[in-house]
């Protein structure tokens, strides 16, 4: 697919690990999709002269995901919660789930079993660190 956004979407969608303008929407890109930006478009190139400026993105789908996932949607559930408030770690981000019924033990070894640490924000998380987390943490119980 070749589309056309504006550019702080694209921004959005192309950003690397620990940035400002990675999050939820990246990873589930760059779990699903090889998104690459294609060129700058200039507010000058359009009449009338748009407030923004835009960016096209070429966009391959996957042949598969990067990671066989267990479950699709709980992966973005785990996602969302992982950047749910980016200045807490993501330990505590997702103390949240115990609403799902898991415990702090659940998640100190899904967090274990994923080889991450739970001191990390949730914006410096891969898209594949947040897959064998969610693989990790539906193995444990299906919520």
């Amino acid at each position: 697919m070749i589309l056309m956004f504006q550019k702080e979407l694209a921004d959005r969608l192309t950003a690397t690990p620990g940035t400002k303008a990675y999050g939820v929407p990246t990873v589930l890109v760059s779990m699903y999709l090889l998104c690459s930006r294609e060129m700058a478009i200039p507010r000058s190139c359009f009449y009338p002269k748009p407030a923004v400026m835009s960016s096209v993105l070429k966009m391959v789908i996957r042949e598969k995901p990067q990671l066989d996932l267990a479950d699709h949607d709980f992966f973005f559930k785990i996602a969302k919660t992982a950047f749910a408030k980016r200045r807490k770690t993501l330990l505590n981000n997702l103390r949240g789930l115990k609403l799902l019924g898991y415990s702090d033990m659940d998640l100190a070894n899904a967090l274990k079993n994923s080889g991450i640490d739970g001191a990390r924000r949730g914006e410096t998380l891969t898209a594949v660190e947040i897959g064998k987390l969610s693989n990790s943490l539906h193995s444990i119980k299906m919520p």
